[in-house]
């Protein structure tokens, strides 16, 4: 998934790359080209990461602010945007986050596309095992496509 955290990263690469590799050309020539361009492209790699890095530290802060309530109810709102990261986040308290997986799977058959878009999410990091049980699913497919390749999984949780 490309989001807006590798759009600024990509930038600052091919940016970076750019501007170091001109004023290198400008000051050195062909040499100071050669050398600007890949020290850009490292320096520009490293800035266009920090976003990211904030952004998640900011939400890691957020979390360790709440209760394992709180991220539940959080995990439940249909606002969530983040599912996986909560539900790595219970998952590193101890918590068991099976009794969640439920509520994950019906993210996966959500009539709406982001819903299942974030389910497919949280189903990668936190239930790495049941990504191989569903190898031909897509979120981006049509609801009864995906509605029919999870209902194994959904199947096997009723019962089991």
């Amino acid at each position: 998934m490309f989001t807006f955290f590798h759009l600024i990263q990509l930038l600052a690469i091919v940016g970076g790359a750019a501007l170091l590799g001109a004023i290198g050309w400008d000051i050195f020539g062909i040499l100071g080209c050669v050398v600007g361009i890949p020290l850009g492209f490292l320096l520009g790699a490293i800035l266009g990461s920090l976003p990211l890095i904030l952004g998640l530290k900011w939400i890691s802060r957020r979390f360790d602010r709440s209760t394992d309530e709180q991220l539940v109810d959080e995990l439940h709102d249909p606002t969530c945007l983040t599912p996986n990261l909560i539900l790595l986040e219970l998952k590193r308290r101890g918590t068991d986050i099976q009794r969640e997986l439920p509520f994950v799977l019906s993210l996966l058959a959500s009539d709406d596309m982001h819903r299942r878009t974030a389910g497919w999410a949280a189903l990668n990091p936190a239930f790495p095992e049941l990504v191989g049980r569903i190898p031909e699913y897509r979120p981006t497919a049509t609801a009864a496509e995906c509605q029919a390749k999870c209902q194994p999984l959904v199947e096997a949780t009723e019962s089991g």
